[in-house]
């Protein structure tokens, strides 16, 4: 990325950052969205260690199911104890988790629509558009909204 864009998310993490401590006012209202935040990030990484350990590493599923799922049990233990905590502050990292997923989605999908099919097959996904993706192809300088 280039410089003057780092800079931009620099200033939208630092808005984030003081409009959350605004609006929590004291670090005691911050305690349940940290404890989220925190909760489901374990969850999360331990979901990817399997697939790490099956893709990456190439161990057998019984293996990684017993060392992912002995994380999993745990991590679950916390993030189910933490759900209590969303209507005291905890849904604002889950808001933001939803705003981040649904920018990535949209990317995802505007990339691999400017993209196209490969050459010679059509994508299955988008078959009524095929006709007219040789016309537009040309043309596209900017990738789909994303619905």
């Amino acid at each position: 990325m280039a410089r003057s864009t780092w800079e931009r998310v620099n200033w939208i993490l630092m808005a984030v950052t003081l409009g959350l401590v605004l609006a929590f006012r004291k670090s005691d209202n911050l305690a349940a969205a940290y404890g989220i935040a925190v909760s489901a990030t374990m969850l999360m990484t331990s979901a990817l260690l399997f697939i790490a350990m099956r893709e990456i590493w190439k161990w057998s599923t019984a293996a990684s199911a017993a060392v992912a799922g002995a994380f999993l049990i745990v991590d679950s233990a916390f993030f189910l104890s933490n759900i209590v905590k969303i209507a005291q502050g905890g849904y604002v990292p889950l808001m933001l988790a939803a705003v981040v997923y649904t920018v990535m989605v949209c990317w995802h999908r505007g990339m691999t629509a400017m993209a196209g099919p490969p050459a010679g097959k059509p994508d299955p996904r988008s078959i009524r558009s095929w006709p007219n993706w040789r016309r537009t192809a040309s043309r596209a300088s900017r990738a789909p909204r994303c619905s």
